[in-house]
């Protein structure tokens, strides 16, 4: 499988994943879009390994023109007076407004192209002000979908494919939906970029791809600013939002003991390793000093190392950063590190008790191992439960489902709740499951 027909199979792919049968964008971010995700995830993260156009130098990605990439010149719309379209921006920050792409700006050279082409501008220009492009939950793109769906418009112009999302599925399936359901092409910068060709296929893939990349170095990028004015500069709100319950916050913006707090913080430590849980610690706490605790979770507390006098940017945020992140600062200790150590022994058992490593088998391990009749017969937890109660339903006649295919009706005799399973919604990700594991199992050989 070459690199273009892997495109197709992407996009393809992303199409039967996020929300088959709807055409609400919000859907992308809950239902099954939510839990297919992760798998869409997989591929693109497999793609980028693929694209040899990609370059990385000092820390920025060179995003390519059509010339650069060797795709050649991209068909533009034909002249047509009845050609109607829609114009749409966005800015996430004041700093991207800054380097020329403020909201004004695009529209402005969004208007030229629209005259450039004869496309007659529909309604006012759609912004989205302030928005992140990594998800589609924003107001000015579920406008322009719902445009797109009820008016008779032929265009989306778009300074770039980068305005509309940054996330590279997300993306893909927005513009394929909008191309193929609602008949609107995207207009960029570079021109019409029409997916059912291979040129408009592979142009819009790579510019989704790099578009995320890019935004994933900025990331990391801005990580690194704010680690470094949160260690050589001991600016605190930099990495974190709220001051712990012991502090204050100083005027140059760094911690100081508050002395009416110090002592809870010792009765915290104190407490959770007598009661070893978290609820109870807090129940305890809060008998003696009331509102205290109020919007602070024990367990953040106590694995907080600037009791310590060594507070720390979050281990997450240390990945490819110079130094561990720590700023030693005797003046902000109020535990003793023996204290503090059988602490965080203590939640690291907890979290062992509770946690389930690759090794662990979960009921779909048993299904593949045995079958899913042999596991529903051999266990009595495999059953279908009442969503209310918990009780186990048992059958209530039969109902349609799809087509000629007929299931069961189930009723609840604990609390009389009855519903038909599974509804056809359910019958139709089941399918689209069992699809993208195959075609998942192909792209995933094709990465390797």
């Amino acid at each position: 499988m070459n690199l273009r027909s892997f495109a197709q199979r992407l996009v393809s792919t992303v199409k039967r994943l996020i929300f088959p049968k709807t055409y609400k964008v919000r859907r992308m971010r809950d239902g099954l879009g939510q839990r297919i995700l992760p798998t869409i995830t997989v591929m693109v993260q497999g793609i980028k390994r693929q694209i040899r156009f990609l370059s990385i130098v000092s820390g920025a990605v060179l995003c390519l023109s059509a010339d650069q990439s060797g795709l050649g010149d991209f068909p533009k719309p034909q002249k047509s007076s009845e050609k109607k379209g829609i114009i749409y921006a966005r800015v996430s920050s004041n700093e991207q407004a800054n380097e020329g792409h403020s909201l004004n700006e695009q529209v402005g050279s969004l208007t030229r192209l629209a005259d450039d082409l004869d496309i007659e501008v529909f309604d006012e220009p759609i912004k989205d002000e302030g928005e992140t492009g990594t998800d589609f939950d924003r107001d000015g793109i579920q406008k322009v979908f719902r445009i797109a769906q009820r008016d008779s418009i032929d265009f989306l112009l778009c300074q770039n494919v980068d305005r509309i999302g940054r996330s590279a599925a997300e993306t893909l399936y927005f513009l394929h939906v909008l191309q193929t359901e609602c008949e609107v092409k995207l207009v960029t910068s570079s021109g019409e970029q029409d997916l059912e060709t291979i040129e408009g296929l592979m142009h819009t893939t790579l510019m989704s791809l790099l578009s995320e990349v890019s935004n994933e170095i900025r990331t990391s990028k801005s990580k690194k600013t704010q680690i470094s004015r949160f260690v050589e500069e001991k600016q605190w709100h930099t990495i974190y939002p709220t001051v712990p319950v012991g502090y204050t916050k100083t005027e140059d913006g760094w911690l100081k003991i508050d002395p009416e707090q110090k002592n809870v913080v010792d009765e915290v430590f104190e407490e959770f390793l007598d009661c070893e849980t978290y609820a109870e610690t807090k129940r305890r706490i809060q008998n003696r000093h009331e509102s205290v605790l109020e919007g602070h979770r024990v367990k953040t507390l106590l694995q907080q190392d600037a009791y310590i006098g060594k507070p720390q940017v979050p281990e997450e945020w240390r990945v490819d950063t110079e130094g561990d992140g720590t700023v030693v600062d005797d003046e902000l200790k109020i535990v003793d590190e023996e204290t503090f150590d059988r602490a965080q022994r203590l939640i690291n058992k907890k979290d062992q008790m509770h946690s389930i490593n690759d090794e662990t088998k979960t009921i779909i391990d048993f299904v593949e191992e045995f079958d899913l009749f042999t596991v529903i017969q051999s266990s009595k937890p495999a059953k279908l439960q009442c969503p209310d109660c918990g009780h186990e339903m048992v059958k209530n006649g039969q109902r349609d489902l799809k087509g000629a295919l007929k299931t069961h009706q189930y009723l609840c005799p604990d609390c009389g709740h009855n519903r038909k399973w599974p509804h056809e919604d359910e019958y139709d990700r089941m399918e689209v499951v069992y699809e993208i594991l195959n075609e998942s199992s192909d792209l995933l050989k094709f990465l390797k």
